[in-house]
């Protein structure tokens, strides 16, 4: 497994490093990173690098790399039509086409006893609401590290034919608040970018979990040109994908509710005796995600035009963000 960490590392054009007097330095490079055993590692890497790719180097990289890691994974048959949650804390501009596209990447996987395609199920979008940041231990501050701009959350794309054509919003409908009070981080506006498809019977149990610095964007998960024959990406990112052919064991997140450890086994209690084949994850929020409720709820817009008048937990009011805000020289 060394081989894919080597090769990004490579990509990265990392040179190596170097420490200690001159008559006892000692160095360290990409190459050396094959003298290491990873064959105990619980996770696999799927990683982002700019270019443009054909072939078998399609798979490689982005979400076609993680399309291709579950595409050769078995899953339980609880998780057919299971939902696939997105949570990310910046947005890129999507079209309808891309998002069909990355949605069939995370609905990836084979029905275990059947041998068959898992059928897809809803996406989810966890994006904090407006409430959520003025709320937040930060107050209206934390939306400078969530720059989701107006043109690309409120988004329109085409729906519909001929006379029942009609314009409606992209994102918005798939949309959940932030929520996260279970693992007392509800006032904790997240900038950590995350992705799984749960259980529709049981929303504690997850297929698979992948951790990553890619938020939802073309730019992170790439996109595919030339009717399928191409893909491009435009960042550099990592993340690691958890998985039931990497862990051995039952994926179950909510682990504060019975006193687990992160990506370990129950140490006593109602669940001592199932240790041996439940892996507890520490996902932040809670599942289900918790849709908008229309006419309370409203997504955070970094530049939006409306100053909201409410003071958040600081006393202050929105201002200044449209004018400062993390991300706007890259916008």
């Amino acid at each position: 497994r060394a081989w894919q960490l080597v090769e990004y590392m490579s990509k990265l054009g990392w040179s190596g490093a170097t420490w200690g007097a001159e008559d006892g330095a000692r160095s360290f490079c990409v190459q050396d990173l094959r003298k290491f055993d990873f064959s105990a590692a619980q996770v696999r890497l799927v990683a982002s690098v700019p270019g443009t790719f054909r072939g078998p180097h399609m798979h490689k990289w982005g979400h076609l790399k993680l399309r291709a890691l579950l595409q050769a994974e078995q899953f339980e048959p609880e998780f057919e039509g299971a939902p696939a949650v997105c949570q990310f804390s910046s947005l890129g501009s999507l079209d309808a086409n891309w998002l069909e596209d990355f949605h069939q990447s995370l609905s990836s996987g084979r029905n275990k006893p059947l041998d068959t395609p898992l059928r897809p199920g809803r996406l989810q979008l966890i994006w904090p609401t407006v409430n959520n940041v003025r709320l937040s231990s930060e107050g209206y501050q934390a939306g400078c590290s969530i720059p989701g701009n107006k043109k690309n959350v409120l988004k329109e794309t085409t729906v519909g034919r001929g006379k029942l054509q009609r314009r409606e919003k992209l994102l918005l409908g798939l949309m959940h608040s932030w929520v996260a009070n279970d693992s007392g981080r509800q006032h904790a506006m997240p900038h950590i970018k995350s992705y799984t498809r749960y259980s529709d019977s049981d929303p504690s149990h997850l297929a698979w979990f992948c951790l990553t610095s890619a938020n939802l964007s073309k730019a992170a998960w790439g996109q595919t040109q030339l009717q399928g024959r191409q893909f491009s990406i435009h960042s550099y990112e990592l993340g690691v994908l958890f998985a039931p052919s990497t862990l051995k064991k039952r994926m179950q997140t909510n682990p504060w509710a019975n006193g687990a450890d992160s990506v370990g086994e129950d140490h006593g209690g109602q669940n001592a005796n199932i240790c041996n084949w439940t892996a507890y994850l520490q996902v932040p929020y809670s599942l289900p995600p918790k849709p908008y409720v229309d006419g309370e709820d409203s997504p955070w817009i970094v530049d939006a035009d409306i100053i909201h008048p409410l003071k958040d937990a600081w006393g202050n009011c929105q201002v200044g963000l449209r004018e400062n805000y993390y991300g706007k020289l890259q916008d």
